[in-house]
Order: C-alpha cells, then structure tokens, then sequence
C-alpha cells in the first residue's frame, strides 16, 4: 500500500502522474513537491510504473468508440440521479453550479456572445435535452439552440441582489441549460456571471470552460473534440464496461454491509418531512499554528492532507452525535479515462467512506483503519455511487439523502498566497444559499494555512450550534497528538 499512498498524496496535490515509454511522467512544477516525497517517488520509481501498469491493465484503456448516430441516448448513472432529483422538485436551484468572473472595466458583449456560441457548438452537452422515451429518461443532442447574452446594469450594493436573482431553475427539456450575463457596475469593473445545471457540468468542466472561452476570445484555434459526452454515457452503459466494474461491487457492498446508520446529529429544529435544500455557508481558517499540527499530524503517520481532515471530521461526527459507526461521501473527479480530459459534462462520482470512531481504541490505531479505508476506497473509484444505493439496504427516507447526509471534499489552492488572518476571528460571517445535504466540509489547502467552508441547512440547525460545531472542530485539531 506504500505505493497507493505515495499516489494518493500526489492526487492531494493535484498533480497528474503517468507512464510514458516506461517512466514516469510527473506535470507540477518542482515546489509543488516536497523533497521527501520527491525521495519517494525517486526510490519507489520501478514500483511506481508496475502499479501504473497493473492498474491501466485491470481498466484496460482502450479508446472509447463513439456512439452509433441516434435519436436519443442513454443517461448516465450520475445523470440519471440528477434528473431525477429535479423531476422531484421542478422548482429547485440546487443543482445549479453558478459562479462570477471579474472582466475588467472594457468589455466586447458581443464578442462574448459569439465566443459562447462557439463554445455551444463544440460541446454537445450545452445543445443536449432531457426528456421520457418509454419509461426511462434519455437526452437529445439538438444541432442548434438558440443563445444570447444577457445584460444587467446596476449599482455596487445591488449586485449580490442580481446574483441570487440569476439562478433559476432550469427546465431540463429546454437547451441550453447555461445561462450568461453580464453586469456593469456603476462606477467600477464588470462582471461575467455564468451558471449551468450539474447535469450538464462539473467542477472540471468549468475549468475545461474557462481555459477555452480564453484561447477562443484571443482568436485562437482548438483542436476539434473526439469525443462528446453522450460517447461516455453509451460506453458507461455498455455491456463491457458494466462487467468491468462488476469486479468492484463486491469491496462496495462489503463495506456497507446489514442496515446502514443513519447519523443522528443534534438538530435545533425537527427534520422537514421533504428534505430542504434552503441552507448557508460560513467559512474559517485554522491559524498557522493549527496547519502545522495537522500537517505534521500527516506527515509523521504516513498521511494524505485528505485523510487527516478525514479523521478529523470523522471524530467530530461520532462526538456530536454519540455513534461510532460514521459515514461520509466526497466527490472525486470520476475522469480516470485519457479520453475524458477534455469533454464537459457530469463525470463525478462519489466515494463513501465508513469508518469505525470507537472510545476504545487508540488515535494510531483509527489513523492507521481510515488510511486503508481511504485507500481501498480509491482504488475502487470506478463503481458509481447511483448504483451502489440500489443494491444496499437504505431506508427510503424523503427528508435525507440516501447513504451519507455530510460531505467532505478538500482541494490544493495552486494560485498565489492568501491572506487568511481576518477568518480566524471569532466572528464567522454566515452567507444564505442552497445545500444538498446536512453539513458539506470543504477545505482548501493554502500552504501556511488552511480555510475551510461549512455549508449547513438551515431547516435543521441554527447559525449558533454551526458557531459551536466549528469551535469544537478546532479543539479536536489542537488535541491531535505531536
């Protein structure tokens, strides 16, 4: 397991590791690697490129053929959850992804406008509707959708106003699900506010959405696309790939064997009998001092950043909630297949971690469970999270979600250094907006320090137990061991 862990805290760093011709292919600058890790991988390298190998044989990455032409697709699993979440609640803006980009004080509408109908036009899954063939839902891919741009002009104290004001839900029968604006605020700069729903988009889309909306706005070419996505849904539903990722639904349905626990967590309001999504976030950071225990924490138990926040968190849980038994989902990018790189689209997956948080153990020993549960879990990434709730034994519950209802997620800040001292005061600023689920953790990694977002629902807890929540956060990190 010494290699999966040297490969996971490379994935912690956001650093992309491959063979190519028979060595090691490493995209990251050299300070974004740490010269014992750096030692690492220089001694373990033979071992490194065997476990590649291994792994790329047991996925066996052929190329994934493009569909045969059609009428419609098939949804994929992740898909198929998220349309059916918003068939549930046709007015929801929960799974809309909405975020703002500064543009400067000079601004060429049109020219935006034009670029992001070249960008339509590249990418099936902004023309792509979904709609009932039978009994099952599939997606369209329309030749053509209209699209324009729309325009806003207001005053600096109203823009937060707009923004709520933009995200609408989306009928998901209507392309493009992607919605642009522009905002000229008076006196100041301009700002691009994009939003799309998730079923058409992930964290990694925006990223694939930015970089192209650049190169295309300086006149640039792209290269033109193999693939598009309705290829991955078709090939994810294939017979042949349904077999390969057979092998891992043993280690899953293992792992969540018996009737699940439910996490009881003190709430200050009873739970609605449909579960809200009406929530707020409240970031923090630990102090430089905090970073360093639990980077040293991490260091010295042969850790990922990931896992000791993992722990961490974990602890938490079985503490407020008095139960050992703790599970937690977190996101993972889902787009191990080369061909995937560059194709926007929903590839997330979610990983479900259960781990064990008894009295009677010591803080070696639930460090050193997690790590494997953790590394096990990765390893076993491929198996989709919407098929894994269908073959456990859930109780249908409409007020929760199903399996997990907190989610962790941590992420490696690769801009400049930030300046985090004004979040360590006391004073925690609470901001209104959407959850999925109970508690969402995200933490960002920015060297000195760490800053961390707790999302919440408001339906179920009072902005004071957050305030509790995260202060007792910081206690357990201050009584990890040195």
């Amino acid at each position: 397991m010494k290699i999966a862990n040297i490969l996971s805290q490379l994935y912690d760093l956001g650093i992309k590791i491959s063979v190519v011709d028979n060595n090691l292919k490493i995209q990251a600058t050299k300070e974004k690697i740490s010269e014992s890790l750096r030692e690492e991988i220089v001694l373990n390298k033979n071992e490194i490129i065997n476990y590649l190998n291994e792994i790329a044989d047991k996925r066996n990455f052929i190329s994934i053929p493009k569909a045969k032409k059609q009428d419609h697709y098939t949804l994929s699993s992740a898909q198929k959850r998220l349309y059916l979440l918003q068939q549930m609640d046709l007015e929801s803006t929960a799974y809309n992804m909405p975020y703002t980009i500064p543009i400067g004080p000079e601004v060429d509408k049109s020219k935006i406008e034009r670029v992001f109908q070249q960008l339509i036009s590249r990418h099936e899954s902004f023309r792509t509707s979904f709609e009932i063939a039978g009994d099952e839902p599939v997606q369209k891919i329309l030749d053509y959708v209209e699209f324009h741009v729309d325009e806003y002009r207001v005053k600096k104290s109203e823009v937060e106003g707009l923004q709520n004001t933009f995200i609408q839900a989306y009928d998901l029968s209507q392309p493009p699900l992607l919605r642009v604006g522009i905002v000229d605020i008076e006196g100041g700069e301009n700002l691009l506010m994009i939003d799309m729903h998730h079923i058409i988009s992930d964290g990694v889309s925006h990223n694939i959405l930015e970089r192209e909306f650049g190169k295309l706005y300086l006149g640039e070419e792209l290269l033109p696309l193999r693939l598009q996505y309705k290829d991955y849904s078709e090939w994810q539903n294939s017979e042949a790939q349904q077999e390969k990722v057979k092998s891992q639904e043993e280690y899953w349905l293992t792992q969540l064997e018996g009737e699940l626990p439910v996490l009881n967590l003190p709430l200050d309001y009873v739970r609605p009998v449909i579960q809200s999504h009406e929530g707020a976030t409240v970031s923090f950071a630990l102090s430089k001092e905090e970073t360093e225990k639990i980077k040293l924490l991490t260091k010295e138990q042969g850790l990922t950043l990931y896992m000791s926040f993992l722990s961490v968190l974990s602890i938490l849980l079985s503490k407020l909630s008095g139960q050992e038994d703790i599970i937690i989902g977190s996101p993972i990018a889902g787009r191990n297949h080369a061909d995937l790189e560059n194709i926007v689209g929903m590839f997330v997956n979610t990983l479900v971690l259960r781990n064990e948080v008894k009295g009677s153990s010591t803080i070696k020993d639930f460090i050193g469970n997690l790590k494997q549960n953790t590394l096990n879990a990765f390893e076993h990434q491929d198996y989709q999270f919407e098929d894994l709730v269908e073959k456990v034994s859930v109780r249908r519950d409409t007020s929760r979600n199903p399996v997990f209802n907190v989610m962790f997620d941590l992420s490696i800040n690769k801009g400049s250094l930030v300046d985090l001292s004004e979040y360590e005061n006391q004073w925690l600023v609470h901001q209104a907006g959407n959850t999925k689920f109970d508690l969402t953790f995200s933490t960002v990694d920015y060297g000195e320090q760490v800053m961390l977002s707790l999302g919440y629902c408001t339906k179920l807890f009072k902005s004071e137990a957050i305030d509790r929540f995260i202060t007792y956060f910081k206690q357990i990190v201050n009584q990890l061991p040195n």
